[in-house]
């Protein structure tokens, strides 16, 4: 697409610290439609949600569900074959991946006071470590059984042996030693107040949860990227250049394995909590429980990859408060991304990010759920399997 263009800096974010609106402030007026502002370069970071509708960019006012999201992004992408083996590993998941933990226990001030949080964490660590070592008995034991299960034609049977001992040796366990990472830090972590909602909540990095976000993905087959340093990708909207990097993104490989570059999709991580909505509040579902800060980030890094993903004009992000994920998907014409990117005329423009409900990973049922959609974006994102598990 001609008119998005795109270039990498090694340069730090600058720039004035932006006002943070509040829920009930209505008042904002957006710094991208500004002619008057004397800002130039706006970190993603810096967005809030009506500089989004300023482009002709709104949020859904419903989410829908997974299966539709799917819909959606097989009918934009129609080639996308999911190996028949795959489903086995939603049953693996099932059986093997039981485990629930109680963010909402892990953040209750009471539990704090008395040290049972201390304590929860010593009742669920040795919990978490026999889920580990079950692993591997599965493997030694039944593999066999799985494999006649499965029904995996001749051509397949090495690549899903390969598959089936990386899933229990490798990413299955790494995803529940991240969750004891976790764990532990909540056992450590101090009280720091919420900039958003003024609560007291502990003090746990975004790179802890990042940390078990990019292993949990690893259980279907996706491979992550986490940007390095302060490189970051810059896109000019409306005469300034914004500049987005998320916290984990996922390109598409070629079937020799080679990474194209072209996005599948991006993780965005934040450390605080779902918002509750208030009985009074009569926003859009996403509006009641997400600041618009964060969904003027997310919805900034979607804009910024519109040129580069594997969907286009379309880009798929999701949103991870703590362990809870959001699918988000930005569905854009692309006369209006050439409006956007070319400092063109958006009025009567509507573009929409549609996005689902909240999936918790660290609970048992709710990654079951979403397992079909993340197999599907594996396949999307390594059309030869065979490539990645069983080249010489």
């Amino acid at each position: 697409m001609a008119s998005i263009t795109r270039s990498s800096a090694s340069s730090s974010h600058h720039g004035h610290k932006r006002k943070r609106a509040n829920s009930e402030d209505h008042s904002y007026n957006s710094q991208i439609d500004d002619p008057d502002s004397d800002t130039t370069s706006l970190s993603a970071s810096r967005w809030i949600r009506e500089d989004l509708e300023a482009l002709g960019v709104f949020y859904d006012k419903e989410p829908v569900s997974l299966g539709v999201l799917e819909d959606k992004l097989k009918q934009i992408l129609p080639r996308v074959v999911v190996p028949l083996f795959l489903s086995h590993f939603k049953t693996l998941l099932k059986e093997q991946l039981l485990f629930d933990l109680d963010m909402a226990r892990l953040d209750d001030p009471a539990y704090v006071t008395t040290g049972l949080v201390k304590h929860y964490v010593e009742e669920m660590s040795p919990k978490l470590d026999k889920e580990i070592q079950q692993l591997s008995l599965v493997l030694s034991e039944t593999f066999e059984d799985q494999l006649r299960l499965a029904e995996i034609r001749d051509q397949d049977k090495k690549l899903f042996k390969v598959m089936f001992m990386k899933w229990c040796y490798t990413y299955a366990p790494d995803f529940i030693q991240e969750c004891l990472n976790l764990l532990d830090a909540f056992a450590d972590a101090r009280w720091q107040e919420n900039e958003v909602d003024g609560k007291y909540v502990r003090t746990i990095s975004e790179e802890k949860f990042t940390g078990v976000v990019r292993a949990f993905t690893r259980i279907f087959f996706l491979d992550p990227i986490v940007p390095a340093g302060p490189h970051c990708k810059r896109i000019r909207i409306k005469g300034k250049i914004v500049n987005s990097e998320p916290d984990l993104t996922f390109c598409e490989y070629d079937i020799n394995g080679k990474s194209s570059g072209t996005m599948v999709m991006f993780f965005e991580v934040k450390r605080c909590s779902i918002l509750k909505p208030t009985e009074e509040a009569r926003d859009v579902w996403i509006g009641n429980r997400v600041s618009r800060d964060v969904l003027g980030q997310v919805g900034a890094e979607l804009l910024s990859e519109v040129g580069n993903s594997i969907f286009y004009p379309h880009v798929l992000g999701v949103l991870c408060m703590r362990t809870e994920i959001i699918f988000v998907l930005l569905e854009m014409k692309p006369d209006h991304a050439v409006r956007v990117f070319g400092d063109g005329d958006v009025t009567g423009d509507h573009s929409i990010i549609y996005y689902s409900e909240a999936f918790d990973i660290v609970k048992a049922e709710d990654r079951v759920k979403v397992c079909d959609l993340l197999l599907m974006l594996a396949s999307c994102q390594k059309p030869n399997f065979h490539w990645h598990y069983t080249r010489q």
